[in-house]
């Protein structure tokens, strides 16, 4: 009994701090899409040249598909950002796939590097 109690404690307790993490990849602001697209844009290219590089604009869907740098001590992306009217504002999603690499077992869902991208959008819209 008290390891099904135990058992039913750590799930309510893990609960919300998972719930409150899945949203990692979406922000929103309050610029219209259009100048959130170019400031991602800016914020890729300029932040990180020589870590990062978009493969593909869509201009039409508002979207930016980009890579981040692979090293032996760094596991690499590839990443679709994609700006949706919301509101007044825009919201924006970045989904990151890792780059399969053949040395060891990797893990990792791009969290830190999604953070770090939507930071530096946010930076560069404060900048314009």
């Amino acid at each position: 009994m008290k390891l099904v109690f135990t058992a039913l404690l750590m799930i309510a307790v893990s609960g919300p701090a998972a719930g409150q993490d899945e949203d990692f990849h979406r922000a929103k602001f309050p610029d219209k899409p259009e100048a959130v697209y170019k400031a991602a844009d800016r914020a890729i290219m300029h932040r990180h040249p020589k870590d990062h590089w978009i493969t593909l604009r869509d201009d039409d869907h508002l979207q930016l598909h980009f890579q981040t740098k692979t090293t032996l001590g760094n596991v690499g992306y590839r990443m679709v950002l994609t700006v949706k009217p919301e509101g007044a504002g825009s919201l924006v999603q970045i989904d990151a796939m890792r780059i399969p690499v053949k040395h060891g077992l990797l893990f990792g869902d791009g969290k830190k590097e999604i953070e770090e991208a939507l930071r530096d959008l946010s930076a560069e819209l404060k900048s314009q």
